[in-house]
């Protein structure tokens, strides 16, 4: 049974790939069309983008990270989604569009811009690591589930995951992704509210009371308090505050999130794909929440030990044949939409900031050129990924280490666009929390001061935030900020570039 389940969901992404990457190529032959592999010529429909907007976040951390955590925060896991919101609204009501009017691809380069080559060098670096290792975070996610329903061993789901990945991205690029994403995220809807129906009836078929049953599970293991979304004073100080400004304020400086938003028509389709995509990351977040809390309440999903093999359980055990093909197709979507568009990502930064600028004469290539490049790193990418993704014991933990390396850069971006841009203090800023990082994991010494889990997230920012706030202040050759440089010159900026009062309009 959990053989037939894996490869009906595994054979439903591939056919869907294939379906959608064949109509879109038709198409652009028919209609004499050359689309860029990155951005896809800035011609998505707003409801495809908002769709890779929501699926690009709903990976491991989401997946995994989810199930896992209900398991133990209950209700309170919501923020976690909930800080995903506030990444969407600061990404695209206000980064995004200054980098559709600077024709800017790469955060890299707009960190460049700023704060000079140095530290975009030093930029590069940073996210070519952290899109690598989420690579390998989503593979491992790929694998767990992909291990959990067969017999093989982690080695070999995560060499399968890893495949699939690739495929699902290879193929073509950007626009085939986003359609993709699109019909995915309608399955993954209609899927997991069906799960929450068949749970209820399972649980009323066993004696109980539906999801009433479930409820009072916590009530009466005296776990009331993971019914709340505030959950208990320990869940609110050491996940709830830590979680949500350690995403709200990291988050944005994935490139990935940040490419899945560029390739929009104008402005105000990047708005509706904003509002759009809050609510459906959020929902799917509820749905997987609700799921994992339900494993922890039902005994034979309970008695896997966790919120990862509880869902599985819950799929094979619950839902009909044809349900439990659908949600593994459906949790492999959301593995494989992230794992998509964080390689693409990783795999745009090299080719854009390392390759082309420091290994090409012309310093350009043309878009045949950076296709086959793009999809020769994508691979490199996955492949050492898997590699890398079996060496990680736990995908919280190496989540909550990655996004702590990215909170010092979006402070210096934050006060580059709105006050200063010092080069001095970019460097000393990012550099200095990196090495304090790298010291306070590997020593133990962040358990010395009761830094553990999350409050080392809130420190790290508070720390970057002071820190290069008087650096910028002390740094008299700081230039003024973004944002201040061209509001003078914005409408003649605007004008050149195509932009109207009603949008952006890519030429």
């Amino acid at each position: 049974m959990s053989w037939v389940v894996t490869i009906g969901g595994l054979m439903y992404n591939v056919v869907i790939i294939l379906i959608v990457y064949a109509f879109i190529k038709i198409s652009a032959k028919r209609k004499g069309v050359s689309e860029d592999f990155i951005l896809s010529g800035r011609n998505v429909p707003w409801y495809a983008v908002a769709a890779t907007i929501a699926l690009t976040s709903l990976g491991g951390g989401h997946i995994n990270g989810l199930t896992t955590q209900s398991w133990n925060t209950g209700v309170a896991t919501i923020w976690y989604c909930l800080a995903h919101g506030v990444v969407f609204i600061i990404l695209c009501r206000f980064m995004a569009p200054w980098f559709i009017r600077m024709r800017i691809v790469t955060i890299p380069d707009m960190l460049g811009k700023m704060f000079g080559p140095f530290f975009l060098a030093i930029a590069v670096g940073c996210f070519v690591a952290a899109g690598w290792s989420t690579v390998s975070l989503e593979t491992q996610g790929i694998g767990v589930i992909v291990a959990g329903m067969t017999q093989l061993n982690p080695t070999q789901a995560a060499i399968v995951g890893g495949f699939i990945g690739v495929l699902y991205v290879f193929l073509a690029g950007m626009k085939e992704v986003q359609w993709v994403n699109l019909i995915n995220a309608i399955l993954m809807y209609v899927v997991g509210i069906l799960v929450l129906v068949f749970i209820g009836i399972y649980v009323t078929n066993q004696g109980g009371a539906g999801w009433k049953t479930i409820n009072d599970y916590f009530i009466t293991e005296g776990q009331r308090n993971l019914l709340t979304a505030f959950g208990s004073g320990e869940i609110l100080r050491t996940y709830v505050i830590g979680t949500f400004l350690a995403m709200a304020l990291s988050m944005n400086m994935s490139q990935g999130n940040l490419q899945s938003a560029l390739p929009i028509k104008n402005i105000n389709q990047l708005n509706k794909a904003c509002y759009a995509a809050i609510p459906a990351n959020i929902m799917f977040g509820v749905i997987i929440i609700s799921m994992g809390m339900a494993a922890k309440a039902i005994p034979g999903a309970a008695a896997t030990g966790g919120g990862n093999t509880g869902v599985v359980w819950l799929a094979l055990n619950v839902c009909p044949a044809w349900l439990s093909i659908c949600v593994i197709g459906a949790f492999l979507a959301a593995l494989l939409s992230s794992f998509a568009m964080l390689s693409l990502a990783a795999a745009t930064v090299l080719v854009r900031d390392i390759q082309t600028p420091f290994f090409t004469k012309t310093r350009s290539m043309t878009l045949k050129q950076e296709a086959f490049w793009v999809r020769f790193w994508i691979i490199v990418i996955a492949v050492t990924g898997v590699w890398v993704a079996l060496g990680v014991p736990n995908i919280n933990l190496a989540m909550t280490w990655r996004v702590t390396f990215e909170i010092p850069l979006f402070i210096m971006m934050m006060i580059g666009l709105l006050w200063r841009c010092s080069t001095m203090a970019g460097i000393i800023t990012v550099i200095f929390c990196w090495i304090l990082n790298c010291v306070l994991t590997f020593t133990g010494w962040a358990a010395l001061v009761h830094l553990e889990g999350n409050n080392y997230s809130i420190f790290m920012l508070v720390f970057s935030l002071v820190l290069g706030i008087i650096l910028t202040a002390i740094d008299k050759k700081a230039k003024p900020g973004i944002l201040k440089r061209f509001r003078a010159q914005k409408m003649e900026f605007d004008r050149q570039r195509g932009i109207s009062t009603g949008g952006v309009t890519a030429k």
